[in-house]
């Protein structure tokens, strides 16, 4: 558990550099421990499954309300996505539910794409729209400015620490917020074109991974020293 006092903070610290060292897994928060103790049970149990969360954060099943709206309001918007029907059954069930609702010419499968082909790909679209939940780092936003595309994505932490003031936020769990977002970029030009030159300058701020790398390692050594 992650302690709250300073006397259990210092303890904390001396159990996770234990555990490391020892190779022991270890968790911090009840909601890891509960996680772990279902995996337990799944793996001792006759039915071992594991969920991965690569499979659910991306938020794509948000496009199918966002497609109707779209639809209904006959609006020109058209939405690609790259996605394979074997990555995962969730992959399956959202292109078996954008064939079933009739909502093909609102959403665009190409499949999967490779490195190679990106950079053409970004060329045949005005924006990118991601409906993100969760992410580390993703280098889609970077892609993005790179190319000097609009960006549309989560209201969320990460999201702003990459793009800053280059792009348009919206509720990602929320499709009339999504739609309020792409209405509010493509009906506004220049804001647009000054987003889309925000995200040029935000290139310039971003770090290297080398630079990264070196704070977090300052941080560490820092922290090791004010606690020994």
């Amino acid at each position: 558990m992650a302690p709250k006092d300073e006397l259990g903070r210092k303890d904390d610290l001396y159990l996770r550099r234990a555990a490391v060292e020892h190779g022991i897994p270890y968790v911090t928060t009840m909601s890891a421990a509960r996680a772990t103790v279902e995996g337990i049970r799944s793996y001792l149990g006759e039915k071992e499954e594991v969920l991965s969360l690569q499979e659910y954060h991306k938020n794509l099943e948000v496009f199918l309300p966002l497609a109707r709206r779209i639809k209904e309001m006959s609006l020109s918007y058209c939405i690609v996505i790259t996605i394979d029907a074997m990555q995962h059954n969730k992959a399956e069930e959202l292109l078996n539910s954008i064939r079933k609702e009739g909502l093909e010419d609102v959403i665009v499968n190409v499949g999967l794409v490779s490195m190679d082909a990106v950079p053409s790909l970004y060329s045949q679209c005005d924006a990118l729209l991601m409906p993100t939940l969760l992410e580390s780092f993703s280098g889609t936003y970077v892609e993005a400015m790179f190319h000097r595309k609009t960006i549309l994505t989560s209201n969320l932490d990460f999201a702003k620490d990459v793009c800053g003031q280059a792009a348009f936020y919206f509720d990602p769990l929320d499709p009339d917020s999504i739609l309020s977002s792409i209405n509010h970029a493509f009906e506004d030009n220049n804001e647009r074109m000054r987003r889309i030159e925000e995200g040029e300058k935000q290139l310039g701020r971003l770090l290297s991974w080398e630079q990264v790398f070196e704070k977090y390692q300052a941080l560490i050594e820092n922290t090791i020293t004010k606690e020994v």
